[in-house]
């Protein structure tokens, strides 16, 4: 990582603003255009504009450069400097991969706003596809604002931001990018160490956080300034006192379901959840009441192996809905595949049995952040169908205590997949993976599926 410094792309950066702050003339209206016309250079104009936005935002976050298959462009680390340098903006750091790098939280909330200001001026009209494809665009920006808010909330966001620069890692490009990256990391570390406290993280974000450690650890082998730091960090989690109670932030909850997911965190929601739970258990006791031992041992292990796998949905015809889905709904993607991929009768059970934990996962996250239950109490009053070793089931507890959003978004999903009935699960979720990754709301009102459910749900 390397700090803006070097005069030259400052003064580049400079020379590139002056055309937009001296204005243009504008064009002169040219011929009128058929309707068909029209719509067709529309379509081409808001591909352009489209292409150009995502290169912005991929030099304002790497992870979004990773998820959207867009590289950063210097023009784009350049404005993103300049914007700092005007701001008086001394935290701004940029990568080895041209973005800004994840602690940048001001920088990172600039270049959202502009970006943001830049796609909701685009009135222009569009087909059906179109239009929902510019609708998107301006909800993944409005989700990429609130994760900055929601990643500026140090200790809490640590584990979340060392999982993104582990997604985004690359081998330095030599010798001194490397050690320049050391230096930056060991930084970075540091400012999460300074913002522990007693009673900042509880027991499960602490643990988290370690754990998210582990993986960074393996990529920064000989990092000598890093690997101190780290060290330090470790020592401080297990010395500062955790939270004795779990923080029931509900508003935050509610606040990330309805930003990222498009959903209202209601009685309405955590009723739908509590009948499919309940629907989904009677189905599958009562089909595995004939099965062997053996058989069900067989089944169980399978869908114990794919609960909470993320995955990426297709997203025919169109660019956003094919990107790889937000860390919110990466879950959501990986439950369609394994459920679209259950091609025998012993597979689909499992693959239910995996929806039905899922379900079970996301209805602990109601006495855990909204009630007054800490976590294994609220793991206690309702139990998965199948058994699940301690140390497995302490990680999908940890979902719901720290993830309850992704833990909200899988149920959600089950919701939807098996409402029709377990039958038709399948069905729905090749539809929905031919869909692509949405904001659940976007995807309960697109209507994949013609039949209705027995709740009168579409």
């Amino acid at each position: 990582m390397r700090p803006p410094r070097q005069t030259s792309l400052l003064l580049a950066a400079l020379l590139a603003f002056l055309p937009l702050l001296t204005g243009g003339c504008a064009s002169k209206a040219g011929p009128p255009h058929t309707p068909g016309e029209a719509g067709a250079e529309n379509a081409a104009r808001f591909a352009r504009d489209e292409d150009a936005l995502l290169g912005d935002l991929a030099a304002v976050d790497a992870r979004l450069a990773r998820r959207t298959g867009m590289v950063a462009k210097e023009s784009d680390v350049r404005k993103n400097v300049m914007g700092a340098i005007l701001a008086e903006d001394a935290t701004l750091e940029v990568g080895d991969e041209g973005a800004l790098d994840l602690f940048s939280f001001e920088a990172r909330a600039r270049g959202l706003e502009a970006a943001s200001q830049r796609a909701r001026g685009w009135t222009y009209p569009l087909a059906k596809d179109g239009e929902l494809e510019r609708r998107l665009l301006v909800r993944l920006i409005d989700e990429e604002k609130a994760r900055v808010g929601e990643e500026k909330s140090l200790p809490r966001s640590a584990s979340e931001l060392v999982r993104g620069v582990v997604a985004c890692w690359v081998p330095p490009a030599n010798q001194e990018a490397g050690a320049e990256r050391d230096k930056w990391l060991a930084r970075r570390l540091s400012d999460v160490q300074a913002s522990l406290k007693d009673g900042a993280l509880t027991k499960f974000e602490a643990n988290e956080l370690d754990d998210s450690l582990d993986a960074l650890e393996r990529l920064t082998t000989g990092y000598g300034e890093s690997s101190v730091a780290m060290a330090r960090l470790r020592v401080a989690l297990d010395q500062v006192k955790p939270a004795s109670v779990p923080a029931h932030d509900g508003e935050a909850v509610q606040r990330g379901v309805r930003t990222h997911l498009g959903l209202a965190t209601d009685t309405a929601m955590f009723t739908r959840l509590e009948r499919a739970e309940k629907e989904l258990r009677k189905v599958l006791s009562a089909s595995n009441a004939g099965r062997s031992e053996a058989d069900m041992r067989g089944i169980e292990a399978e869908a114990l192996k794919n609960v909470l796998v993320e995955g990426r949905c297709q997203g025919n015809g169109s660019r956003l809905r094919s990107r790889t889905p937000p860390p919110e709904r990466a879950f959501v993607c990986g439950s369609l595949r394994r459920m679209a991929d259950a091609a025998s009768a012993p597979t689909r059970t499992a693959a239910l049995m995996a929806l039905h934990t899922e379900l079970v996962v996301a209805l602990w996250t109601s006495p855990i952040h909204f009630g007054q239950d800490n976590p294994y109490r609220a793991a206690n009053k309702l139990r998965p169908l199948m058994p699940i070793p301690p140390e497995r089931e302490v990680r999908l507890l940890r979902v719901a205590a720290v993830r309850p959003v992704a833990a909200l978004a899988v149920g959600w999903a089950a919701v939807l997949l098996t409402e029709a009935g377990p039958d038709a699960a399948a069905a729905r979720a090749n539809r929905w993976l031919s869909f692509g990754d949405a904001p659940l709301d976007i995807v309960e009102g697109a209507r994949l599926w013609a039949e209705t459910s027995a709740t009168g749900h579409k």
